[in-house]
């Protein structure tokens, strides 16, 4: 790897992290600008939607940010493409707005007995987005930096986005089997989205995966169900539970988070 002359090492003390056991010392990841490199200017786009979206832009100053910096430890140079967490719902039709440093998704159900059910459209403008994206930074990276699969959060979480909030918490108990079936769809959604782009990441030869959460030498994914901090511990195992349990067997490395 071009800017992680230690990446063999690095890569041995990471796979002994995930097996709970030490080679030498604890993993630690230290970043710092490389001493002696002048960073170019990359000019960002006029809009806050084409910041978040120009891939020649994002592409250049990701390489800038990856050549300009000192990856020390287990550190590693990545690129993750990235539209914010709501991106799932995004990729099912919800609009997505943009801020300066976060994005979000404007509700799909508006009213459950005339909603028609969640579907993929393959044509969908931010799921061809985000596959192009991942496979030009894949091949950009070659060699060069890791590319990770985008953060996605699926479960509740994507339909606390699709539905609103506040109405996704009151429907748990007022609409609990519009909720199931919900869910059962994006259950069978998250393999679909994990197995696509983790080829794409893996296409010239990439080892392993990566996310924000770092790399592992299989498959492997952030598990997240931040909507947790809004519904009961007996709403989680009714709904959500089951699906968490089939991505962990799914993946080879695996850790959940929830806010």
């Amino acid at each position: 790897m071009e800017y992680k002359e230690d990446w063999g090492q690095a890569k041995k003390r990471i796979e002994a992290w995930w097996h709970r056991e030490i080679i030498d010392r604890v993993c630690i990841a230290v970043t710092a600008p490389r001493a002696n490199v002048k960073r170019k200017e990359i000019k960002a786009p006029a809009t806050i939607e084409e910041c978040w979206t120009n891939m020649d832009y994002l592409l250049d100053l990701a390489w800038e940010n990856i050549r300009c910096t000192y990856w020390g430890g287990e550190a590693i140079p990545n690129y993750i493409p990235n539209l914010g967490p709501n991106v799932i719902s995004a990729w099912l039709g919800c609009e997505l707005k943009f801020a300066e440093g976060t994005s979000w998704a404007e509700p799909l159900i508006k009213d459950w007995s005339t909603f028609p059910g969640l579907k993929f459209d393959p044509k969908n403008k931010w799921w061809k987005w985000m596959t192009e994206m991942t496979e030009r930074a894949a091949k950009i990276g070659k060699d060069k930096f890791l590319v990770g699969i985008t953060d996605f959060h699926g479960g509740g979480d994507a339909l606390s986005a699709i539905r609103g909030t506040e109405n996704f918490c009151v429907d748990l108990l007022e609409y609990p089997q519009e909720i199931k079936k919900c869910q059962e769809f994006l259950k069978n959604f998250w393999f679909q989205i994990y197995k696509e782009l983790l080829d794409l990441t893996q296409k010239y030869g990439q080892e392993g995966s990566c996310s924000w959460l770092g790399w592992a030498p299989g498959k492997t994914c952030p598990l997240q169900e931040d909507c947790l901090a809004l519904i009961s511990p007996k709403s989680f195992k009714e709904f959500f539970l089951e699906a968490i349990i089939s991505e962990t067997k799914h993946l080879d490395y695996s850790i959940f988070s929830s806010v």
